[in-house]
């Protein structure tokens, strides 16, 4: 029976405080506290992607192979729920002019989101479900420095550690979530004509 209805609905409020801590010709920078709630709905995708899933497992017979027909049920899951967080985070911005030529810009954050029923895709059972309780704590930091007017560079770098919270996998890593990301490149670009970047990407730490 696939004739279901779903209403959800939630409120995400927020509220933050920041803190200037500077702002002159050479210099600019602020220190931020933010609390808020989220949430997340399951596509219809999720819910309601009911088609039938079909595959072949080939036996040997002989010289030949004689196929099997297998059915699988559906990825999607009509009982899905939203997911819901609570987020706090705490960072700082800083500036700095160091000459005509040369200036940099600083961020660093670190977040705590407490979520519930995350949805998920449960390899044992092939379908999507909801993880009661997961913990997610992460610093992300990233630096920029702009020479003269066309040249630019930065360093990015993401740690994350996203654990079960409760249930028997209490304490272990979700999958497919990195622990480490992090980006580095250079730009050239001009008032007018040809410019360019060189970009690297990537990520390790990943439970697959």
């Amino acid at each position: 029976d696939t004739t279901f209805s779903k209403n959800n609905t939630a409120l995400s409020p927020k509220i933050a405080l920041n803190l200037s801590t500077g702002e002159t010709d050479n210099y600019a920078g602020s220190i931020y506290l933010s609390y808020s709630q989220a949430f997340k709905a399951p596509t219809i995708d999720q819910r309601s992607d009911f088609k039938q899933l079909h595959y072949f497992v080939f036996f040997e017979a002989g010289p030949s192979y004689i196929p099997m027909e297998i059915k699988a049920n559906p990825f999607s899951n009509p009982d899905l729920k939203p997911q819901k967080s609570i987020n706090y985070e705490l960072g700082t911005y800083q500036y700095y002019k160091f000459s005509d030529n040369l200036s940099g810009e600083i961020n660093i954050a670190g977040y705590f989101i407490s979520v519930k029923d995350e949805i998920d895709f449960d390899l044992m059972t092939q379908q999507y479900k909801n993880i009661i309780d997961t913990e997610h704590t992460g610093l992300e930091t990233s630096l920029r420095l702009n020479v003269h007017r066309n040249w630019s560079g930065f360093l990015s770098y993401t740690y994350a550690e996203v654990k079960f919270a409760a249930g028997e996998n209490e304490g272990k890593i979700l999958k497919g979530i990195p622990k480490n990301v992090y980006m580095a490149g250079i730009s050239y670009a001009p008032e007018n004509g040809l410019g360019g970047s060189l970009i690297l990407n990537g990520a390790n730490g990943i439970y697959l």
